[in-house]
């Protein structure tokens, strides 16, 4: 157990999270126009409002998610838990089912360090709802979404982490790899260039072979006998 928790307690950030983009404000408008929605039709609500302000409030925490998880999630678990015991209950909305994304984005970007210390304000939290208003039934049904939340994030972190492994490892064998020099096998070069004989004028050819011997050029005069 302590090894594991040296491990986790040692495990880097991952690094260059995504930051903030235009998808990021898209969920930020359609939770509030859900949340909107289902607090104002639904009729079985015992405090509408508190629940709708309390969706509304920590639905910003999604633009940060992936930069400050640990920051996120010491807003949102906390400031639920206070409310849950003002008002006597949790939040009735389903809409707030958006909270499970800060613990993923916990496991999935965050350090070891900062996993740690969410998991533990995590189940500071839901000890509090166990100690407080919820049941059993209840208590163990969050912890397994919560817990199911976690685990796919850390599924998706280090297949992420093998991948670039494998990445960066393909890349320095190419680096190492012996090459085959280019000079041996360019048609430039002497060793790789076949002989042109259609070059080759016809008195180059003639002046290789052999000459035969001239012969004597007659003077006019008659021979002697």
């Amino acid at each position: 157990m302590r090894a594991l928790l040296r491990s986790v307690w040692a495990e880097p950030r991952v690094a260059d999270p995504p930051t903030r983009v235009w998808r990021d404000w898209v969920l930020l408008g359609a939770v509030w126009v859900a949340a909107t929605v289902e607090g104002l039709l639904r009729t079985d609500l015992v405090s509408p409002a508190y629940s709708l302000i309390v969706a509304l409030v920590l639905a910003p925490t999604l633009l940060r998610r992936r930069t400050r998880p640990l920051l996120m999630v010491a807003v949102a678990f906390p400031v639920t838990a206070v409310a849950a015991l003002l008002a006597g209950h949790e939040p009735e909305l389903v809409t707030g089912v958006y909270l499970l994304t800060l613990p993923y984005a916990l496991y999935r970007w965050g350090s070891g360090r900062q996993i740690l210390a969410g998991t533990a304000i995590i189940l500071a939290k839901m000890g509090l709802s166990a100690a407080g208003h919820l049941g059993l039934a209840d208590v163990v049904g969050g912890t397994v979404v919560v817990s199911a939340a976690m685990a796919v994030a850390t599924a998706l972190r280090y297949r992420a982490t093998l991948w670039a492994r494998e990445l960066d490892q393909a890349k320095s064998a190419r680096r190492t790899s012996p090459r085959t020099p280019e000079s041996a096998t360019s048609p430039d070069s002497p060793a790789g260039r076949s002989p042109d004989w259609s070059s080759t004028s016809p008195c180059t050819a003639t002046s290789t072979t052999s000459r035969r011997p001239s012969r004597p050029r007659s003077t006019g005069w008659p021979r002697s006998r």
